[in-house]
């Protein structure tokens, strides 16, 4: 079934204002959007059913012929519908799950910087030299990918073919966290 995103109804129907859309919906003259969370999972878009433009062109028409909203409302037998009864409830549960989701990954990421400070008694800054940027840079400059690995209280910069022989001489209870390194999306 084919829908229409609120903009593209907007400019079928020559109407400036979703609030017409709204009203006119709230009244039960047309027919409700379904409401899904946007593909980069921020904010939603409504998604309104190809009979909506049929069902809006015909409030149109009556609305030029000199009728008031309230007139035509009377005239259709059906129910005022509400404002978010349809689809809001799966939107609202959709929303509460990736709230659930990054407030998850805030806690990791809490803990892991708690760790790093009770255990390592080093941040980030304290770990990494412009010694480790230059390795990291000679080590991108031979068309490796270079990877920090964090152990106990040091870090230690190491192209992706080397790790593994780093890796046979410790323990790996030692390594706390493997970083690839990205230093082109570093300096942008």
């Amino acid at each position: 079934m084919d829908t229409l995103t609120t903009q593209e109804l907007l400019a079928k129907l020559r109407l400036k204002s979703p609030e017409t859309l709204r009203r006119w919906r709230e009244a039960g003259l047309i027919d409700g959007p379904t409401i899904e969370p946007v593909s980069s999972g921020r904010g939603r878009i409504a998604r309104w059913p190809a009979q909506v433009f049929a069902q809006a062109m015909d409030v149109r028409e009556k609305l030029k012929s000199g009728m008031t909203l309230e007139q035509i409302t009377a005239e259709k037998p059906t129910k005022r519908t509400s404002r978010r009864k349809y689809v809001y409830k799966e939107v609202s549960q959709k929303l509460d799950r990736e709230g659930f989701l990054f407030r998850l990954r805030d806690l990791v990421t809490d803990s892991l910087r708690q760790f790093s400070r009770q255990n390592l008694g080093a941040l980030g800054p304290e770990l990494i030299t412009d010694e480790d940027l230059t390795t990291a840079e000679a080590i991108e400059r031979r068309g490796e990918h270079p990877v920090i690995v964090v152990s106990e209280n040091s870090a230690v910069v190491l192209g992706v073919k080397d790790l593994a022989k780093w890796l046979d001489q410790k323990w790996p209870c030692d390594v706390l966290a493997v970083i690839p390194v990205d230093l082109k999306s570093l300096r942008q």
